[in-house]
């Protein structure tokens, strides 16, 4: 018999709150397991990025700084060399550009250097990265001598002049200046952008540049590490950015890296890291950016953060599920001593202790709502006989029907209860007067009259009711049960004498 009360109404409603609250705490457990592990990934990827990009930049001021060498190794070669004979050079070119894969070429220019033509200096500045051939130019104002190799740009070549303005005005600020220039950038033959670093040479009366130029073409990409070496996501840019005010040229862009997304650039910050080199005479900067994306989620980290939030989640529901069954178990246990204590467990009607309640009850309503409450005292006639002839186990059968009888017999809202042994009770609410009581009384004793049948045995039961009538009889629970209990003795002995305190 499942019995709904305070308690087990209680434990049904912690239950899923428990299982709410440790919910709540494996998310709260996630997400700063996720918070911390995303942040680590974050500053290793940041690391990682850091150095990285350091060694771009120092392996590019290497490849700057190797350049310059190689532009003072050339011209100290041609002051020790017969410059008429080119095979000494030829040679010498060729062991070092293998060394040097980003040198594309290697160019000598005579002293036929002539001044430059009016408007030409304006032009320079004007011309950026690709610069057209300047065909208003005479091809004998700038001689080429030797080029190594010779047939990587027919603009320059041995026997030629020089036809943009791009190299033309760094050949002219190097002779001016009497130092080593590099160029802005320009367009190679097929398309890849390329700058020259200029060595003016002295004339045998010691004239700076006068004595013709020194030339090497480095191509902007040779610069780079294959793309390979570089991390994903990572793009490279190499500006040349010179000190007289002009602005910016592009010279180089390195892989470029795929655009995330809203989502990815909320969830995924850039990196960058900017770097000058210190060559004076190579004016770039360097840009390294790094866009981290959605392949940061698959770091064996988070997978494995991803793996514990899984098993947490899987040791919450199983701990969930073993608490919610420890909070049945002790439901049913509570349950289960709750209804021993108020229960018959032969009838399963209310016993003593719960019958004095419900008749507290019902007499607290009867006061505040002014209606009488009926206590009727039932007691079987010849009980004992059955269990002497029929046994025990039949005389246990016969109780819980008529039980059942009584039960059936009254409204939903009247109470029948076993004090012990054959002994009922029953309690009628809202009863209007003694009459209709004597008729619930009446009825029940038809519904006994009836006959039992039990297995072979069958028996005409009947019983003796008393009845006690509140406020006519008494006041108080303990009063009416005894009165109802004297007035059940009376009809079952007629010729029993009621003691003194009967009508009290």
């Amino acid at each position: 018999m499942v019995v709904d009360f305070a308690f087990a109404q209680e434990s049904r409603l912690r239950a899923p709150l428990y299982a709410a609250v440790h919910i709540l705490v494996w998310i709260v457990l996630v997400a700063l397991l996720g918070a911390h592990v995303w942040s680590g990934q974050l500053r290793q990827a940041e690391d990682e990025f850091q150095l990285h990009a350091a060694t771009l930049h120092r392996e590019m001021s290497a490849r700057l700084e190797a350049s310059e060498a190689v532009l003072a190794g050339v011209v100290v070669f041609l002051q020790v060399h017969d410059p008429e004979v080119d095979a000494p050079l030829r040679h010498f070119s060729r062991e070092l550009l293998p060394r040097f894969p980003h040198i594309y070429q290697v160019v000598v220019g005579g002293n036929a250097i002539v001044s430059v033509p009016s408007g030409l200096e304006d032009k320079v500045q004007q011309v950026g990265q690709g610069a057209a051939e300047a065909n208003n130019l005479s091809p004998s104002e700038m001689p080429i001598t030797f080029t190594e190799p010779s047939r990587v740009d027919s603009r320059i070549k041995t026997g030629g002049t020089f036809g943009t303005l791009t190299l033309r005005g760094a050949v002219e600020q190097a002779a001016q200046r009497g130092s080593v220039v590099a160029s802005r950038p320009f367009a190679l033959r097929y398309g890849d952008l390329a700058y020259a670093l200029v060595h003016p040479l002295e004339s045998a009366n010691g004239a700076e540049g006068e004595g013709g130029f020194v030339l090497l073409k480095i191509r902007a990409k040779d610069l780079l590490p294959a793309d390979d070496r570089l991390l994903d996501g990572t793009r490279v840019a190499l500006r040349y950015e010179p000190d007289n005010n002009e602005s910016g040229t592009l010279l180089l862009v390195g892989r470029e890296w795929r655009e995330p997304g809203w989502v990815g650039r909320y969830l995924f910050p850039m990196l960058r890291f900017n770097g000058t080199f210190d060559a004076p005479s190579q004016p770039f900067s360097l840009v390294v950016e790094r866009q981290l994306g959605w392949e940061l989620l698959a770091t064996p980290s988070l997978i494995t953060a991803a793996l514990a939030g899984v098993l947490g989640l899987a040791l919450v529901i199983a701990y969930t599920r073993l608490r919610l069954r420890q909070e049945e178990i002790s439901r049913r246990s509570a349950q289960r001593l709750y209804w021993l204590a108020n229960y018959d467990t032969l009838t399963g009607l209310p016993n003593r202790n719960l019958l004095q309640d419900r008749l507290q009850q019902a007499l607290s309503r009867a006061r505040r709502h002014n209606y009488r409450v009926a206590v009727l005292f039932c007691d079987l006639d010849g009980f004992k006989a059955v269990n002497d002839t029929a046994g025990h186990e039949v005389g246990d059968r016969l109780l819980v029907t008529v039980a059942k009888r009584l039960q059936a017999s009254l409204r939903d809202q009247d109470t029948v209860g076993r004090l012990s042994g054959d002994e009922f009770v029953v309690v009628l609410e809202d009863v209007t007067d003694r009459n209709a009581a004597e008729r619930v009384v009446e009825e029940l004793q038809r519904s006994l009259d009836e006959g039992i049948s039990i297995d072979e045995f069958d028996f005409m039961v009947s019983a003796s009711i008393g009845l006690a009538l509140y406020p006519d009889d008494g006041k108080e629970a303990d009063a009416l049960l005894r009165r109802a209990d004297y007035a059940m003795y009376s009809r079952k002995h007629p010729d029993w004498v009621a003691p003194p305190d009967a009508c009290q």
